[in-house]
């Protein structure tokens, strides 16, 4: 009998999948209950060439890159392998990003996410709904009249969210917020997103 329940024990380790245990989280600045964690941390960039130089494209990419490595949240190279890395982000012109992704109409950046239920935590009781992301997608076009400044901006603000910032900072003077005017990330942008890591 005992032998019976061992095997029994160790297929159910094998084939039933683990349970994501909930925790209490330490601090909320979103204006939703959701909040995500990348399945890798690999990524993937094309700019095409209407768009950025090369240089300045890689520039911005760095300093988002290097904003959320700070927080505790480090990004890697992933080569040409979009189907293996959880980030693939394209620079270019926004008619060109369009023709990609036709709701970029409406914004001037966004990152679409791919993701699925990890678990159910909470905040002082409210219930926030954990996120594995699966892929996301940044389209981040070369705008009239942007400053290097609105570019670190940009890609700053589309990679917390490809990492799972999901949702807007409720305080304007983050980063994380839906209009920020920082380009470097606060305390509170890194604490929120860094918890779930």
């Amino acid at each position: 009998m005992s032998r019976i329940f061992l095997v029994f024990s160790v297929l159910t380790l094998l084939f039933i999948p683990q349970i994501a245990f909930a925790k209490e989280l330490k601090y909320w600045y979103s204006d939703t209950n959701r909040i995500g964690k990348v399945k890798n941390h690999y990524l993937s960039y094309r700019n095409y060439k209407d768009g950025f130089t090369n240089s300045d494209f890689l520039k911005y990419l760095k300093h988002a890159r290097s904003q959320w490595s700070a927080a505790g949240i480090k990004t890697f190279n992933g080569g040409d392998n979009q189907w293996t890395n959880t980030i693939n982000w394209y620079g270019g012109s926004k008619k060109k990003l369009e023709s990609i992704e036709p709701k970029l109409k409406n914004f001037a950046a966004i990152t679409v996410i791919d993701h699925t239920p990890l678990r159910t935590d909470t905040y002082k009781g409210k219930k926030i709904y954990n996120r594995k992301i699966l892929k996301a997608k940044v389209y981040t076009p070369k705008k009239l009249f942007y400053s290097a400044k609105n570019y670190r901006i940009m890609f700053t603000h589309e990679l917390g969210h490809a990492l799972g910032y999901l949702g807007h900072s409720t305080s304007k003077n983050d980063l994380m917020y839906s209009s920020g005017k920082k380009d470097v990330l606060t305390t509170r942008d890194k604490r929120h997103l860094s918890q779930n890591y």
